[in-house]
């Protein structure tokens, strides 16, 4: 049963399409400078079509200030991932590289 609140509103203007990948992936890049640092959108393959719905984070505030990838992994990437996915309906993939601190969000193949 689908919560009251932002997710349904949410879910109902941002269906899981490659325009919702495209224009998440732009927002992404003023909105959350404040907490990862700077990014840029990239162009990626997704289920054999080209869109640009991958950002890519240049070294990320939070991974750089706890120095943990465990912290990265359990306190961000994880519960991010599953809020965007579950409660927002958006499929959301993070890959964080601890050598780089760096991190490539990315909307994997929709169906």
């Amino acid at each position: 049963m689908p919560r009251p609140g932002a997710p349904t509103q949410f879910r109902r203007q941002f269906p899981p399409t490659r325009w919702a990948c495209e224009f998440n992936a732009a927002l992404t890049m003023p909105f959350f400078r404040w907490l990862v640092g700077p990014s840029k959108v990239v162009e990626v393959e997704v289920g054999g079509l080209r869109q640009r719905s991958e950002v890519h984070i240049e070294k990320c505030r939070y991974l750089e200030s706890s120095g943990c990838v465990g912290m990265c992994v359990n306190m961000c990437k994880v519960p991010t991932q599953d809020f965007f996915t579950n409660e927002f309906g958006l499929p959301l993939t993070m890959n964080p590289s601890s050598m780089s601190t760096s991190s490539a969000p990315a909307c994997p193949k929709l169906q």
